[in-house]
């Protein structure tokens, strides 16, 4: 339990991103950022550490966090979680969703409504 509260206090001190004008780490956190935002999701949170982990995005959406871990952009985003950080994400009630650059480039349509369904079926 003590462990839970850690991580509930560790993600109430880091700083939402609330305007398309923010700073994001790179291009594409700019690009699935501002897409959230037209979803309605003001609660963005860039590269917030969880559970001892760095996530790409942090959201919450529906009174649940997710993240999303955006791959293969060169740069800080470049590398993919290991299967035990999903785990332990996983463990402490955060989904994550994968999602690839080079998908986002060239179908942003299909990776919107994946990352869109995702959000409302978990």
């Amino acid at each position: 339990m003590r462990y839970v509260e850690t991580i509930k206090q560790q993600y109430a001190q880091s700083q939402p991103i609330q305007s398309s004008n923010s700073t994001a780490s790179d291009a594409f956190a700019q690009a699935v950022t501002k897409y959230l935002q037209a979803l309605g999701i003001t609660d963005i949170r860039h590269q917030t550490t969880v559970a001892g982990f760095p996530v790409d995005l942090l959201i919450e959406y529906r009174d649940k966090r997710y993240g999303i871990d955006l791959v293969g952009y060169p740069g800080d985003n470049g590398s993919a979680f290991t299967l035990e950080r999903y785990r332990m994400l996983s463990r402490i009630g955060i989904g994550t969703f994968v999602l690839p650059y080079t998908k986002w480039m060239i179908e942003p349509h299909i990776c919107q409504q994946e990352l869109k369904i995702f959000l409302d079926q978990t």
